[in-house]
């Protein structure tokens, strides 16, 4: 499970970096991107891993690609809710 969380992080901070790269806000921090990214790779892995009730392995290819998913969502409504208030 602890290999499954590290995954989950780590495609939630890439998520994030693609994200500050792609918008351009100027003078926004893009470690506020790489941490919505991860906090939504997480919640969105962790929802749909409580949910499928997988045995914890590192191979649960689809959590993973639900956790990029969600960390690419929840990246976008940072950076349109940012954009909204600037």
């Amino acid at each position: 499970m602890f290999v499954l969380l590290i995954c989950w992080v780590v495609i939630g901070i890439t998520a994030g970096f693609v994200g500050t790269k792609v918008t351009d806000l100027r003078g926004d921090d893009p470690k506020l991107g790489m941490i919505a990214g991860a906090l939504g790779a997480v919640l969105g892995g962790g929802i749909f891993h409580f949910l499928k009730h997988p045995p914890p392995n590192a191979t649960d290819y689809f959590s993973t690609l639900i956790a990029a998913v969600a960390g690419v969502l929840v990246t976008v409504i940072w950076f349109a809710a940012r954009k909204a208030a600037a």
